[in-house]
């Protein structure tokens, strides 16, 4: 996590820096109490090469306060066998499976786990046609890094696709798949369990909501039993939708955001949380709210945020305030040209691959080379993060409804009828 601006909240950007720790020591603590038979791991255990040994050191410290736990794991298309360059010793209890073919494990007596992780990040092959069929009792099991239906999910690139009849026609008795960052079940009742359970923690404002790890439990001929979701998040991202629609006056709109953002901490249950809020609909305080945040030091923002201090002191980070609301006489400029931008930005910039693209351009790297004339630590951190990933689909993401305010402040209007 990085261009992590939380001085106005008066919170430390450690407590989200630290999260992603904190969240895999926080499934420790849980498997250790559960006394689970064994864990599985569905990729990406490495968002990339690491840059010091620190990341690796953490990661097995936490695999070996597991003790006789057994864990299995894959590698995803973050830390493919290609792209992670340093290692280090794992307990003996850490089995990870081979990325150069489909690898039959014996997690347990009893229970077969069935993978094959990347070797390389562009993994396009259907990995899942090579596994093989198992006979014989026993609890059989796959875990598959994939994008599975095939095509772009959630921003997540097209990696291992498969189908779910690929995954049926196996005939496991349950899949754990990596790769897509939701919570998602793709396949339950009177059927193969299929589960995404998403990651541990969420990094970014596209991963909103509770984040965890799933409880599973067979019967031992491999019917399935039940499935629990325990969030292990650190700290939260969450989206806030505001209709200022009804409002005759601005103050009437940070009461509102003050039940609103309580309401945030409450379902947080005492996490720290950041708040991306959108102002929408139309009313007579869009001008207001315009002119406010536009000012040299944005005392929209500051309001806002002092908003979520009222009730929620300490909890809430007003991590930005998008504007997509408008004057009750104006329209929304959803054009054509406007939804074909939308749509590109989602479906293609939003990809590992057309960013990979757009990060190693020429010109961006003449930027990054003039970044370094920074001296001040801040300021030098500042203009890193406009070549981070996350940084820059963040303000991609943005783009149409920056369009549609500058649109409506300079009092444009477009009707059919003009």
């Amino acid at each position: 996590m990085r261009g992590l601006d939380t001085k106005l909240a008066d919170i430390d950007p450690s407590v989200f820096r630290l999260s992603t720790r904190k969240a895999l020591k926080n499934l420790v603590d849980w498997v250790v109490a559960e006394n689970v038979d064994f864990v599985t791991l569905g990729g990406d255990n490495y968002d990339g090469d690491w840059r010091d040994h620190q990341t690796g050191l953490y990661f097995a410290q936490q695999m070996a306060r597991l003790e006789s736990i057994p864990v299995v794991s894959i590698t995803g298309n973050h830390d493919a066998q290609s792209k992670i360059t340093r290692t280090l010793r794992l307990p003996p209890t850490f089995h990870r499976l081979s990325e150069e073919t489909p690898e039959i494990y014996q997690v347990i007596p009893g229970v077969r786990i069935v993978g094959q992780g990347f070797k390389n990040q562009s993994e396009t092959r259907n990995l899942a046609r090579g596994y093989p069929d198992l006979d014989g009792a026993g609890i059989k099991i796959g875990l598959l890094h994939t994008s599975l239906a095939g095509g772009k999910r959630d921003g997540h690139d097209d990696y291992a696709p498969c189908s779910l009849d690929d995954l049926r026609f196996k005939h496991y008795h349950f899949w754990g798949l990596g790769h897509i960052h939701k919570q998602s079940w793709e396949a339950l009742k009177g059927d193969v369990p299929i589960l995404f359970p998403g990651n541990l923690q969420g990094r970014h404002i596209r991963e909103t909501g509770p984040k965890g790890a799933y409880l599973i439990k067979l019967d031992d001929d491999g019917s399935f039993i039940s499935e629990e979701f325990k969030p292990l998040d650190e700290t939260r991202w969450e989206e806030l939708l505001v209709d200022i629609g009804p409002f005759q006056s601005i103050d009437e709109l940070w009461p509102h955001c003050e039940r609103e953002f309580k309401a945030l901490a409450e379902q947080a249950g005492g996490r720290v949380s950041a708040v991306r809020l959108r102002i929408d609909g139309g009313s007579r305080i869009h001008k207001e709210i315009l002119k406010m945040q536009s000012g040299a030091e944005d005392a929209l923002l500051a309001e806002l945020q002092n908003a979520a201090n009222m009730l929620t002191p300490g909890l809430i980070w007003v991590e930005h305030v998008q504007v997509s609301s408008h004057s009750p006489v104006q329209i929304g400029h959803a054009t054509q040209a406007m939804r074909t931008l939308s749509e590109f930005i989602q479906t293609t910039a939003m990809t590992d691959t057309w960013m990979d693209e757009f990060l190693n351009m020429k010109e961006l790297e003449q930027l990054r080379k003039q970044a370094s004339y920074f001296r001040d630590a801040d300021q030098a951190e500042m203009i890193g993060s406009l070549f981070d990933k996350q940084a820059v689909a963040m303000m991609l993401e943005e783009i149409p409804e920056l369009l549609e305010v500058r649109l409506n402040s300079s009092g444009y209007q477009k009707t059919r009828e003009s």
